[in-house]
Formats: C-alpha cells, sequence, structure tokens
C-alpha cells in the first residue's frame, strides 16, 4: 500500500539516507564530487534537517510503500508561493509513478494553506527538469547563485495552482 505521511523527528536518519543516495546518483554527473560533498554537509547535516522538521514553517511529507519510506518532499511558504525544496527517492523506487503522487500531494497541500503558486530550484542540467515541465511547471528564469566557492546553475521553475 502506497500512502503519504507528514514526516516526524523520527524520520530524520532515512530522510538524509533518500537524500544521499539520490545526490550521489545524480549530481556525479553534473558537479564535482566536492560540491557534492560540500552541499550534503551544509544542507543535509542532522542538525538542519532536525532544525526543518521541527519548524512549523517547514513541511515534510514522507512516501511510504508498505510502511517502508521510498522518498520524500520538503515544502516551505516563500513570498506569495509554496517553494518545493527539496524532493527524493531511493534509485529502486524511480519510474513508479511516486515522484507524480508526493508533487500532486504537495501541491494539494499548498492549496489547502492558502497557496496558489509553486516555486523550485532545479539544477539546469538535471533531468528532473523534464519531470517538472511535465506536472505542468515552467521556467520562469535562469539564475546562477553564489554559495560559498561554488555557484548553483538553476532553473526558478514555477507552476500556477
Amino acid at each position: 500500500m502506497i500512502q503519504v505521511r507528514k514526516g516526524r523527528i523520527q524520520d530524520l536518519e532515512e530522510i538524509r539516507r533518500a537524500a544521499l543516495e539520490a545526490w550521489q546518483a545524480t549530481y556525479t554527473s553534473i558537479i564535482s564530487a566536492a560540491q557534492i560533498d560540500f552541499m550534503l554537509n551544509r544542507f543535509y547535516n542532522p542538525e538542519t534537517l532536525s532544525s526543518q522538521l521541527n519548524d512549523e514553517g517547514h513541511d515534510f511529507y514522507i512516501l511510504e510503500e508498505d510502511g517502508k519510506l521510498q522518498g520524500y518532499a520538503h515544502c516551505y511558504p516563500e513570498a506569495d508561493a509554496m517553494k518545493l525544496s527539496k524532493i527524493y527517492f531511493y534509485t529502486k523506487a524511480k519510474g513508479k509513478g511516486f515522484g507524480q503522487k508526493l508533487i500532486m500531494h504537495c501541491e494539494q497541500e499548498a492549496l489547502k494553506k492558502g497557496y496558489r503558486k509553486m516555486i523550485l530550484n532545479v539544477n539546469r542540467h538535471n533531468p528532473a527538469q523534464h519531470f517538472y515541465l511535465k506536472m505542468g511547471y515552467r521556467i520562469l528564469e535562469e539564475v546562477d547563485i553564489p554559495l560559498d566557492v561554488y555557484w548553483l546553475n538553476d532553473y526558478i521553475m514555477v507552476k500556477e495552482l
């Protein structure tokens, strides 16, 4: 059985493992190993994830199949939109329609909270951009964001809900 539920602090390690696996599978051909390590240490360390999981403004949604975490999404309000900050799945969970189910859940939750659009950033070389386009997102702008000694070469994508 597939279900989506709210993330809890007890999910932290499993969330982190899914993110680490997804990053290694996705980004090794896009950015340097040093940048991957930097990003994982900065944004996916236990302290940062714990803080976000405990923050009422941040929502984590866990997609489970038969009680086992397959992937998760992290959303929070940004200006007049709900930002999809993270959506990651274990490699074995890809191609099963879980991404579509989870992103639609995030969009429904955003609507319940009064938001009429979703925004996200995606690396311009990340194949996931094609998934977002298929889900009705459009490229709003191309940005290069400095982060320490690295650059985030992203598209900002938006979807009217």
